[in-house]
């Protein structure tokens, strides 16, 4: 990743992962202060949490997350909402930076859960589908 200027363009290199070409998925987000950035590179984590003032990568891997779907930024940065899937559906977990995983929310059948924290933290948006299926039969039209 570099860092973009409008008006200079591209600038520094401010970080570097690894992505493998075989799995088509990756996420970054950055915290609302700009100092960290969240980066998935599978499905399966771990999620990786770099700063841009040198400090070490910190990997979060939550214990029984995965299939890891979508993740943002709390809002005052101390941990990220990751929507994940499950066999009944999808499901919003709040992460903390100590790797402590708390369900907040289910979405039985469906197919998304991310959730996206308001700037002052005291609201989410939480974005829902649910599948329904019929089968319609025509026969001598």
């Amino acid at each position: 990743m570099t860092a973009l200027d409008p008006l200079r363009g591209r600038g520094s290199e401010l970080m570097r992962f690894k992505v493998d070409p075989s799995i088509n998925f990756w996420a970054v987000d950055l915290t609302p202060d700009g100092k960290r950035i969240a980066v998935l590179t599978s499905p399966a984590g771990p999620i990786q949490v770099f700063t841009l003032r040198g400090q070490p990568v910190q990997i979060l891997q939550p214990k029984g997350l995965n299939n890891i779907q979508f993740m943002h930024w709390a809002a005052n940065g101390r941990g990220l909402y990751v929507s994940t899937g499950a066999r009944s559906g999808r499901t919003l977990w709040h992460v903390d930076l100590q790797d402590n995983a708390t369900l907040l929310w289910e979405n039985r059948g469906g197919d998304w859960a991310p959730g996206l924290p308001s700037p002052d933290g005291r609201h989410m948006a939480i974005q829902s589908s649910d599948n329904s299926s019929n089968v319609w039969v025509m026969e001598n039209f």
